[in-house]
């Protein structure tokens, strides 16, 4: 026991700093994955881009008509990359706001085909005072998006591994 205090004494005040700004919160985690095949099917009303080609498509002469159609899968394809990037950010950005900390988890390159791919992997530091509302924002986000080609998994409570410093032991 006193070997562990000497080698935490220097650190004493630095460690009691950080698990006070711990006390009273938790973490939780979010993956949102994106359903491509789902997503194709509603991708139209989700894209201002692809609206407006759609438009452009159906008003052009018959010969202009059948390039933009070859053109418009990658179009699409792109568009799907797009729209995920959106969901994203703004399904982190509603929920930032309602936790104390959040940060982003780096996401592994796909390996091979897959029915879906994970678009957001976060975590957030949530204290227990205002986890009923982070909990409904939560349901807001599957709610709205998860019809149309999004699904959220949501994770925890965790111990706050994301927003504690690596030298901290």
């Amino acid at each position: 026991e006193d070997l562990v205090r000497e080698r935490f004494a220097p650190e004493s005040e630095r460690l009691s700093s950080l698990l006070d700004t711990l006390r009273g919160r938790t973490e939780w985690g979010i993956k949102l994955w994106r359903r491509d095949e789902e997503l194709r099917v509603n991708i139209d009303e989700l894209s201002p881009t692809l609206r407006a080609f759609s438009a452009e498509m159906e008003s052009a002469a018959p010969g202009r008509r059948f390039l933009l159609e070859k053109r418009m899968e990658t179009v699409r394809t792109e568009e799907l990359r797009t729209v995920a990037r959106r969901v994203a950010h703004q399904s982190y950005g509603m929920l930032q706001e309602l936790s104390e900390r959040a940060t982003t988890v780096p996401i592994p390159p796909a390996s091979g085909e897959s029915a879906r791919a994970l678009v957001l992997h976060a975590a957030f530091l949530v204290a227990e005072a205002g986890f009923a509302d982070f909990q409904q924002a939560v349901g807001r986000v599957a709610h709205e998006f998860g019809g149309v080609g999004f699904e959220v998994e949501f994770t925890g409570p965790w111990p706050p591994y994301h927003f504690v410093e690596q030298d901290a032991g």
